[in-house]
């Protein structure tokens, strides 16, 4: 049996400006490779956060600051 150690932490994904869960309200644990102990969350994003998020980055492309930028200044 591996070793938890003592707070796995736990992530989120960032979709139209705010930190979230997915929406299915899944998640993984991700295992750090040396010691296999799992070390964080994350969260199991599907399709329809896929959807959510291309949505968010269209509108703000479209109606944010981002068209009248050059592409260096989005770097």
């Amino acid at each position: 049996m591996l070793n938890r150690p003592s707070k796995i932490r736990a992530y989120q994904t960032f979709i139209d400006g705010a930190w979230c869960d997915a929406a299915s309200g899944k998640s993984f644990e991700t295992f750090d490779p040396y010691t296999g102990e799992a070390w964080a969350t994350i969260p199991e994003c599907d399709k329809s956060d896929v959807d959510r998020a291309c949505e968010a980055a269209q509108r703000a492309f479209e109606a944010g600051p981002w068209p009248a930028m050059t592409a260096t200044a989005r770097g």
